[in-house]
């Protein structure tokens, strides 16, 4: 089968880069970082896993908002300036999709986001 997405392929491409980027920074440098593309009814799911330190319950609630990152502690270590996931939601609900995540503290982390597809041919 053959579905179309009506997106601008530069803003699609900065959000999953800005995933990657992310499960490649904060990710464990011993475990795979994975890449799902998924499509389900009317919409397309694009997904990045990793295996890192993950993100605490406290911080969840600010993950895409301007300037924040994940860990206190991490912020010495990893160079960022927190506004990647606040453009990257941004972005996806311009696009009238959905973006979000799942993450537990020392088990990893995964940011997903769904953009609509039509069929096509």
């Amino acid at each position: 089968d053959c579905y179309n997405i009506y997106a601008d392929p530069e803003k699609i491409k900065f959000v999953i880069e800005t995933f990657v980027d992310n499960a490649l920074k904060y990710g464990s440098e011993k475990e795979k970082t994975e890449i799902l593309i998924v499509k389900s009814g009317k919409e397309v799911k694009i997904s990045v896993t990793d295996k890192g330190g993950g993100i605490s319950s406290e911080n969840k609630k600010y993950i895409f908002q301007k300037f924040v990152r994940p860990d206190e502690f991490l912020k010495n270590i990893v160079p960022g300036l927190g506004i990647g996931l606040y453009l990257a939601q941004k972005i996806i609900k311009k696009h009238s999709g959905k973006i979000g995540f799942e993450s537990q503290k020392g088990k990893g982390s995964t940011f997903w986001f769904t953009i609509p597809v039509t069929s096509g041919g």
